[in-house]
């Protein structure tokens, strides 16, 4: 439902009621008030107060949400020359847990924190909105404990891959794929023409090299987009 303009009225109380909850959150949500117009302001659970934002700053649109409906903004959406980068507290602690870049509504990669530690664990990376394939790891210690490729067509995992202690991706050596049980990479025997698993376990190992999860925090590419 579209609030009164009096309503509006309201933000920074309705804001400032549990900023205590994530003081970066309501940082964050009063630095793009202060600096952006107001678009719209939608009360969608019907309390009487906003959860629902859009907002303009030149060239950067914003999409605001409160998911929770606790007064505080857990969801902002940063959109500037048709890409779009989001953060998101996906628990209602206070603190970011989820970061996504891509297009609007076509991801390309995200970064989570799944166990809510504060340590990103999980990256994910698409290709034409099917998910490509996931890396797992520690952002705290930098270092990666496997991964898992996906088939776009049957959206299943297709290869399976835990690391050695070393959690050195070049030095794999066995792999699982999905159906098929273990393949060593380097046996020359034995394996399917076909498959051609090493060529595709070499081209993901390149990839991880070049994309370095750890190399800089998600937040850089929405800042950038704010900028």
């Amino acid at each position: 439902m579209k609030l009164p303009w009096r309503a509006l009225l309201c933000w920074p109380l309705c804001v400032g009621a549990s900023a205590a909850k994530g003081s970066a959150l309501a940082t964050e949500w009063s630095t793009i008030r202060d600096t952006s117009k107001m678009d719209t302001a939608d009360d969608r659970n019907g309390d009487g107060r906003p959860d629902a934002w859009t907002l303009t700053n030149r060239a950067v649109a914003w999409s605001v949400a409160d998911q929770n409906f606790d007064g505080q903004p857990d969801e902002f959406r940063c959109t500037r020359s048709g890409r779009e980068a989001a953060k998101q507290d996906r628990n209602f602690d206070g603190a970011i847990d989820s970061y996504t870049v891509g297009r609007p509504k076509h991801p390309e990669r995200a970064t989570l924190d799944v166990n809510f530690d504060g340590s990103f664990d999980t990256w994910l990376y698409y290709q034409q909105d099917e998910l490509l394939f996931m890396i797992n790891g520690d952002a705290a210690t930098r270092q990666i404990t496997g991964w898992t490729m996906y088939d776009p067509a049957s959206r299943q995992p297709f290869l399976l891959a835990a690391l050695a202690p070393t959690h050195n991706p070049s030095t794999i050596r066995t792999v699982k794929i999905e159906g098929r049980g273990e393949i060593d990479l380097l046996a020359g025997t034995d394996k399917p023409a076909a498959i051609q698993e090493e060529a595709r376990q070499k081209q993901l190992i390149e990839f991880i090299k070049a994309e370095q999860p750890f190399a800089r925090h998600p937040n850089e590419d929405f800042n950038a987009c704010a900028r």
